[in-house]
């Protein structure tokens, strides 16, 4: 009996330790995030009414905001902030309970505001369970993208059953699970036609539009079958002077931060030579850079960016910021977002932000020409965010407060007034004589590239980007767009399409997909001819141009070919934007715009 007792015993200890489940950490990331095991991670996201997607911001665990695009917007969910907060908890048989809410600043038309989860196809090979509705996942594409939506009180994903084949189209074995305690609307979505080989999970905290100052919510609770879920929030990490961290004081005003010949002197790393511009102009060669004095060297470029006040030092300070560039292994410069800091960032005078002050210029000068002094070759842009000081009735239009640069940048399409603003600074910035150096950037050989409109495509935001726009085409009979450009109307002979649905969240479709025809294809490239020019970085001869100057290029929405003749034998380099390819682009010398 006592044998047959300890026999009892042990057999109890023995399946209670085989029952004794095993220890996963479930962990809180930035922004709202939760990451559970095997890589499935659920964040809050918004996809606004262009489709274009945006993430979350903010500490672990706690609160976060979702920035649908810069407050300086005013088009369409432009400007719109949802401000968030997210909460995770243990709970006590193993999982973990998380809860989201959302607040947005003003009333908006978002596709999506939630959360969302996307797995590769491979982490699932059981396919999915809805409130035990099978859902199989292959790789092939599915007819439609959306192959679940509907609320649900759980949800599963299913790998392969032990013993079991990974023919998804038997149920297997779920490695996590999600229930709701109240009926929660989801869409599944397979990615295949777009190319990638995964499935998003979203839940849905609001579609469509939302009220400014009312909470959405959602709550979900993770388990990980035969495993207890621990949550990991990180905290802030603190380095401390001791044994493993010495303190790095920042340099003394008026000292260099890198010792010149010291071991971060990278100076030497980059080939670069003194002053820039000593050897001529930079052409382009084949596929390469070289320097006009030096024909048959390859020169390279390694530049950072200098944005806002970076680009109006001091003058007393500009010569050791640029020498300390230069001493951390660059050989150029972008001169980037400091339009603001030339002509102000409200609108000033007739508020046509084409006014620069004296001190402005000072300042930008002595800037330009240290980078030059210490072999820092240049690149710019001739429109980034110069609109800060700009008021809509400076180009015409009877409206308060100022012009959003993304709307600036379409209107310079088709809109004269925009236009000639755009053609007046590129007269004033590239002719403006620097009195450091006796020339003008237009004369500057140091100036080794030029941007005319910074992020300038003109279908950056979508066919809603341009009925949004004040100054957009104009819709004739049976709706097609008739298109102002200078002297001429431009009739297409099909309609744009209406903005996508759903299911093309992700697809990227190219004008000759869009159009019809090749009548309309072709109208469209004699429309957007001059923009395509503009935004890779090349001038026209004229405002009433219809074809942009690249020979034996493409037009980088409808690829048609361009066939003007080039006027100079200076050349810059662009991308094409259908393959990616760099092509050498004619660069009138004779005068600017």
């Amino acid at each position: 009996m006592r044998l047959a007792a300890i026999i009892a015993v042990l057999a109890a200890v023995l399946t209670a330790s085989g029952q004794q489940q095993e220890e996963a950490v479930a962990s809180a990331g930035f922004g709202g995030g939760l990451s559970l095991p095997d890589g499935a991670t659920f964040a809050p996201w918004s996809f606004d009414s262009n489709w274009k997607p945006h993430g979350a911001s903010g500490t672990p665990g706690g609160a976060f905001v979702i920035e649908c695009s810069p407050a300086t917007e005013n088009a369409a969910d432009f400007g719109l902030v949802i401000n968030g907060n997210a909460d995770f908890r243990e709970i006590s048989d193993g999982g973990i309970e998380a809860s989201w809410s959302v607040t947005p600043s003003r009333n908006g038309s978002p596709r999506f505001v939630g959360i969302q989860c996307t797995v590769p196809k491979t982490d699932i090979p059981g396919g999915l369970d809805a409130d035990g509705t099978h859902i199989t996942v292959s790789n092939a594409i599915p007819p439609s993208p959306h192959i679940f939506s509907g609320k649900v009180r759980s949800f599963s994903f299913l790998g392969a059953g032990e013993g079991q084949q990974t023919d998804n189209s038997k149920k297997s074995s779920a490695w996590l699970t999600l229930d709701f305690p109240e009926p929660q609307e989801i869409l599944l979505q397979d990615n295949a036609r777009w190319g990638a080989q995964n499935v998003s999970l979203r839940i849905i905290l609001a579609a469509d539009q939302i009220e400014s100052g009312r909470d959405y919510s959602a709550r979900a609770i993770f388990r990980v079958p035969g495993a207890k879920l621990s949550l990991n929030i990180p905290k802030p990490v603190r380095a401390e002077a001791g044994e493993e961290w010495i303190p790095l004081p920042p340099p003394a005003p008026g000292t260099d931060w890198i010792e010149p010949g010291s071991a971060l002197d990278f100076s030497a790393v980059v080939p670069r030579h003194e002053p820039a511009g000593k050897f001529g102009r930079v052409i382009a060669v084949g596929d390469h850079f070289e320097l006009e004095k030096r024909p048959g060297e390859e020169i390279r470029f390694c530049g950072v960016n200098l944005v806002h006040g970076a680009n109006v030092p001091e003058p007393e300070n500009a010569d050791r910021f640029a020498a300390n560039l230069a001493r951390m292994g660059f050989n150029s410069v972008r001169i980037h977002h400091h339009e603001a800091f030339l002509v102000g960032a409200k609108p000033r005078g007739d508020g046509a932000a084409l006014d620069v002050t004296p001190q402005a210029w000072e300042k930008f000068d002595a800037l330009v020409a240290a980078c030059i002094r210490h072999g820092l070759y240049i690149t710019t842009d001739l429109f980034v965010s110069r609109t800060k000081g700009m008021a809509w009735r400076a180009i015409g239009i009877d409206r308060d407060g100022t012009v959003p640069d993304r709307e600036f940048k379409l209107m310079c399409a088709f809109y004269e007034p925009a236009y000639s603003n755009l053609v007046e600074w590129t007269r004033i910035f590239m002719t403006h004589k620097n009195r450091f150096t006796g020339r003008s950037l237009a004369e500057e050989p140091a100036l080794c590239g030029i941007g005319l409109i910074n992020e300038g495509n003109l279908g950056r935001d979508g066919v809603d980007g341009l009925k949004k726009c004040p100054a957009s085409p104009r819709l004739g009979p049976n709706g097609t767009p008739q298109i102002r450009h200078s002297s001429f109307v431009i009739r297409h002979s099909a309609a744009l399409p209406p903005s996508p649905p759903m299911s093309t969240a992700r697809s990227k479709p190219t004008a000759r997909s869009r159009f019809s025809s090749p009548s309309a294809r072709s109208s469209f490239s004699r429309a957007c001819a001059r923009f395509c020019a503009m935004s890779s970085g090349v001038r026209h001869l004229s405002p009433t141009s219809t074809r942009a100057t690249i020979p034996g290029t493409t037009c980088c929405r409808c690829a048609t070919s361009t066939t003007s003749t080039p006027t100079s034998t200076t050349s810059i380099r662009a991308s094409s934007a259908r393959t990616g390819a760099s092509r050498p682009l004619s660069r009138p010398t004779t005068r600017w715009l």
